[in-house]
């Protein structure tokens, strides 16, 4: 446990010492330039997101080689890191819309196909009628989550902190039920994302663009992949803790949709976008969402059987309703203004 720890802090200060020689010569490869619709002022190295996606891995790749679980765990990295490529690709040269939902949808059957699905109509071979449909609805799924996630990257230390938050409950839940494989690559992920946190805090110095945000998407959605069919529904417990980005991202998409606009430009009409405008701090928000998804976490590591706990009900009743009211507070502060 104690060489475990190590292994994963080291991660994170080798995290941390590459992004700091990204946010020195990153913009060779990707930059940011701000525009009516950014919520940065100058420009900034972009992509640097690779440095954990690599890690996480090469990391996680290393840590299960020989087990049982090693070539489903290299293949799932194999996957990641092509995701990663895809975006930094993107933060690069700005892929069509289109053509990045093709290979996005297309990197997730792959998973699909070689690691299994989510059963969602039931259990049975992958090459029936069903079998297709639950593929189909797996890839949609993990697609949809690469993108929701990217949606949420839009101010300084928001989606990094999330991430550190959400992986480091996950990590905690899985090693808790068993899971020590997961677990670590949870880990892994957590402090990597915190050593590239202490660059993308406001005011950021990097930034995790596409490369980061599609990847971290990839990972929280398909990671439960890798657990046996029979482990419960780790899918479910990952969108629980992430509630608050779930909750900005499709509510926003889902309003601009009603409202026929085009939801898959730029814009600064998410929920999170509007407080820190309302608030003029990006800190401030990033942590009031960070409190909400730690909350979160609590309550789905105190509600594991195995952790011999006392389960803290109110935490979910306040966890699940302070969104709501940031949203009605957003609104009625844009509304009066």
């Amino acid at each position: 446990m104690t060489t475990t720890l190590f292994i994963i802090g080291l991660i994170g200060l080798l995290a941390a010492l590459l992004v700091f020689l990204y946010s020195r010569f990153g913009y060779l490869v990707a930059n940011s330039e701000p525009n009516e619709r950014s919520s940065h002022g100058e420009s900034t190295p972009s992509g640097a997101g690779i440095v954990f996606a690599v890690l996480v891995t090469v990391g996680s790749a290393i840590a299960t080689a020989g087990s049982e679980q090693g070539l489903g765990f290299f293949t799932f990295s194999v996957i990641g890191f092509l995701v990663s490529f895809l975006g930094l690709a993107d933060d690069r040269y700005s892929i069509s819309p289109g053509i990045r939902l093709v290979i996005q949808f297309g990197l997730a059957c792959s998973l699909g196909i070689i690691l299994g699905t989510y059963e969602i109509f039931g259990r049975t071979q992958l090459f029936s009628f069903v079998g297709l449909a639950n593929l189909i609805l797996t890839a949609l799924i993990i697609t949809a989550a690469m993108n929701l996630y990217n949606f949420m990257d839009g101010i300084d230390g928001l989606a990094s902190l999330q991430a550190v938050l959400a992986a480091t409950a996950l990590a905690i839940i899985l090693g808790l039920d068993g899971y020590f494989n997961l677990s670590l690559l949870m880990g892994i992920t957590a402090s990597s994302c915190l050593g590239f946190l202490f660059f993308n805090w406001q005011r950021a110095r990097v930034f995790m663009g596409d490369a980061g945000s599609l990847f971290l998407g990839y990972l929280f959605a398909a990671g439960p992949l890798l657990l046996p069919k029979s482990s419960g529904s780790y899918a479910a417990i990952t969108a629980w803790i992430l509630f608050p980005m779930l909750f900005d991202s499709i509510f926003t998409l889902a309003r601009r949709l009603f409202s026929k606009e085009r939801f898959w430009t730029a814009h600064r009409e998410h929920l999170y976008q509007r407080i820190a405008d309302l608030l003029d701090s990006h800190w401030k928000v990033a942590l009031l969402y960070g409190a909400i998804t730690a909350a979160l976490g609590l309550s789905a590591i105190f509600s594991t059987p195995k952790s011999n706990l006392t389960k803290l009900a109110p935490i979910f009743l306040i966890a699940g309703i302070v969104p709501i009211i940031l949203f009605l507070f957003a609104g009625r502060q844009r509304g009066n203004g």
